[in-house]
């Protein structure tokens, strides 16, 4: 990469994890994220039917969503302040969770949303294939 060159960076994002390469003149670093998604499911003492919690019956199914809501959140926060830094972000992923990020960075850091270059679909892909269609996007090969 050429030192007057921008810092940008691609990601690969679903529901349990992220993959963030980053550019800068430097040179190249890889990242793995993980999104704690599987904590969102039953813990011990949660049954499959609604229990009562004071006057308020309370569904384990709302609890659950709400867990995983919260483990979402927390996981594209810590994902944004990876990647915040850099100039152009490219984001794919084979699901909707890279709408619902570009939506969070919109909503939560409206200033940074115009550095999203691209957000595309693509399948579940190896490390390096992942790599390479960065590398692509921003013509680095």
């Amino acid at each position: 990469m050429q030192k007057n060159q921008k810092n940008c960076c691609g990601l690969w994002i679903d529901g349990h994890k992220a993959m963030i390469v980053k550019f800068d003149p430097e040179g190249m670093k890889v990242g793995m994220i993980d999104s704690e998604m599987d904590e969102a499911y039953y813990h011990d003492g949660e049954k499959i039917v609604g229990h009562f919690s004071g006057r308020q019956h309370e569904s384990p199914e709302k609890t659950i969503s709400e867990r995983k809501h919260n483990i979402e959140r927390k996981f594209m926060k810590h994902v944004f302040e990876e990647i915040k830094n850099n100039d152009e972000i490219y984001v794919i992923g084979p699901g909707e969770m890279r709408h619902r990020f570009e939506h969070f960075i919109d909503a939560e850091h409206k200033h940074d949303v115009h550095r999203i270059k691209g957000n595309e679909s693509c399948d579940y892909l190896r490390e390096a294939q992942i790599v390479d269609r960065i590398k692509r996007h921003f013509k680095l090969l």
